[in-house]
């Protein structure tokens, strides 16, 4: 079978990283942060807090200095994950193809690429939403060296696990248990990441308090003329993205929800062993959370 490497490099991987992976990342970085540090070896290690002992406190002309602060740390760490696919095109299909010329070629090949990438993001996408559900689970261990949330409760998230549909005040009473007593920022630096029936289900709700008014001043009367469509609640961002297990809300702040890619896309051919063109795809891309003491979770919520 020909050699298409030139093809690849200089055709094929360009199109499908404009048209495929730029958007993908995108996608992600609205809802998360790329990390885009080095990691040596096997695993994507970081320092966490695990307590946290502070002496501030007032004072007055009788002062000394105060002792510091201390705090203890744990190494987290997630194993890289590496994820591949395989797209193959028969030689047959490529000798009817040759009749149209080489533009026929390349769609060919191009579009069988682009058919099983199109399978390797939503594997991608899938796998870094369950480990982040995964990372602000409080009923599971944290991270793959398995730190013990009631060992050390700065770990633990907020749960809300009811069968019961979405409502104002149950996201309202999340978000302010999320927060609550915690260094974490403002209202408007968290976000909502909601499966799509309760994003259905939860937006209606949100948007009554967002209705369209008009003042006729002529007439010296308002006319309602319906909602305003939405995508925040109380200046917090809603998001759903596909792939979700049905009635699962994840709440946090965008900058503990990390996308990290270690092995940059690749497309290689290889040998197929018969008459044919096989073409093999490989990534590296995790996902996890940073920070899940300021994360929460409800589940059942559609």
């Amino acid at each position: 079978m020909e050699d298409y490497s030139q093809l690849l490099r200089e055709v094929v991987q360009p199109k499908i990283m404009e048209t495929a992976f730029v958007k993908f990342l995108e996608d992600l970085k609205a809802i998360g942060t790329e990390d885009t540090r080095q990691y040596g070896g096997s695993k994507i290690t970081i320092p966490v807090r695990t307590s946290v002992t502070s002496n501030a406190a007032a004072y007055d002309k009788t002062d000394v200095d105060p002792v510091a602060g201390t705090f203890v740390a744990k190494d987290a760490y997630w194993t890289k994950v590496y994820q591949h696919c395989a797209a193959e095109v028969h030689g047959i299909d490529i000798s009817q193809a040759g009749n149209g010329g080489n533009p026929s070629i390349t769609n060919l090949i191009t579009d069988a690429i682009m058919l099983e990438t199109g399978k390797l993001k939503e594997l991608i996408f899938n796998a870094i939403l369950t480990q982040w559900k995964l990372d602000i689970d409080s009923s599971a261990t944290y991270s793959d060296v398995a730190l013990n949330r009631t060992t050390y409760p700065t770990l633990a998230s907020t749960e809300e696990n009811t069968n019961t549909q979405i409502t104002l005040a149950l996201a309202r009473a999340h978000s302010n248990a999320v927060r609550l007593n915690k260094n974490s920022g403002p209202k408007s630096g968290f976000q909502f990441i909601m499966e799509t029936a309760v994003e259905e289900a939860f937006t209606p709700k949100a948007a009554v308090l967002h209705g369209w008014n008009l003042n006729d001043t002529r007439r010296g009367e308002s006319v309602d003329l319906g909602y305003q469509a939405i995508n925040s609640f109380e200046g917090q961002l809603i998001y759903s993205p596909p792939g979700m297990t049905t009635g699962d809300v994840f709440y946090g702040r965008k900058e503990d929800f990390k996308i990290h890619e270690h092995r940059p896309f690749s497309i290689v051919q290889v040998a197929s062993g018969r008459d044919s063109a096989k073409f093999v795809m490989r990534i590296g891309v995790n996902g996890y959370v940073t920070n899940p003491g300021f994360c929460g979770k409800m589940t059942d919520k559609d």
